[in-house]
């Protein structure tokens, strides 16, 4: 009888530890929550909240300045990037650009991301967002990650940011959008987290969403 081959020795390390991060989640912050809302909240430590939380019409379609705003979430929007989207030549730059506005309509009066039941409804409410991340696969310095810092400064209470932060917080490998996990998590904390976002309003007086707050969280040293 032959002897299986050993198993890799850091594999099953990278293993267990994405394992033990995805299983504590937001509960592991809990203690520290407090503190980490205050200094990113803070209007002299130079985070981004005063300024990218603080938007202009929630009801306007997107502009060029949603788009520039993302940089403030570490991105490098350029020209090459938001002009496309603004003139008429009928490419894909156009199509991604009616995709980001039928989800700010779509998602102006979802409920919140987490208040949903189960996975299904939350999917179904999130097709326009699913949508646009589709459309942005043809435009050249567009990602999901990209979609998801334009469309979260407008929709905060339902389209959550993604980026290498959040995928490393849950153990999610490069390509996963991990929407499962965080609304997973999210519910399981509903209650402190909902109880420390009603302490913040946004710099331009609306109340701080629970999924913007759990961003805020994971994303705060």
């Amino acid at each position: 009888m032959s002897t299986p081959p050993a198993e890799n020795p850091r594999r099953t390390v990278a293993i267990y530890e994405r394992a033990d991060m995805a299983s504590s989640g937001l509960a592991s912050l809990q203690a520290v929550a407090y503190d980490k809302l205050d200094r990113y909240t803070s209007t002299t430590r130079g985070y981004a909240f005063n300024t990218y939380d603080n938007q202009d019409n929630i009801d306007a379609p997107l502009a060029p300045s949603d788009v520039l705003m993302a940089n403030l979430l570490s991105l490098r929007l350029g020209a090459r990037d938001v002009i496309p989207l603004f003139i008429d030549d009928g490419g894909p730059a156009q199509d991604l650009r009616e995709a980001l506005d039928h989800a700010l309509v779509a998602l102006r009066d979802a409920e919140s991301f987490e208040s949903y039941a189960d996975l299904s409804a939350l999917e179904e409410a999130m097709e326009s967002l699913a949508a646009a991340n589709g459309a942005a696969l043809p435009v050249k310095g567009w990602t999901a990650v990209t979609v998801s810092k334009v469309l979260h400064r407008r929709r905060p209470h339902m389209v959550p940011l993604i980026d290498s932060r959040v995928r490393k917080f849950y153990g999610a490998k490069r390509s996963e959008v991990p929407w499962k996990a965080l609304w997973e998590d999210i519910r399981e904390n509903a209650d402190w987290l909902a109880a420390l976002a009603s302490t913040k309003t946004t710099p331009d007086g609306r109340p701080l969403s629970v999924l913007r707050l759990a961003d805020i969280l994971i994303w705060t040293p």
